[in-house]
């Protein structure tokens, strides 16, 4: 479980930061990319691990490959 929570902070922090560069809310980057706003904001606070579908559908929402989102995240 640690591992998990090591990688909260760099994954929640880049999605939040990637959102607020393309001017989206937290609503509607989760309609864009599928996901409850509920777990969005879960996520992007550090509160919720993503699975990998769910960041995969996040990155396509943002633009961005999987590998452009994780990229430099040490777990």
């Amino acid at each position: 479980m640690t591992s998990a929570r090591a990688f909260l902070r760099p994954v929640g922090g880049r999605i939040r930061e990637e959102r607020s560069r393309r001017g989206l809310t937290l609503e509607g980057l989760a309609r864009a990319a599928g996901v409850s706003k509920g777990l969005l904001s879960k996520i992007e606070n550090f509160r919720a691990v993503p699975s990998l579908p769910v960041l995969a559908s996040l990155a396509r929402a943002l633009g961005l490959d999987l590998a452009a989102l994780v990229a430099d995240v040490q777990v």
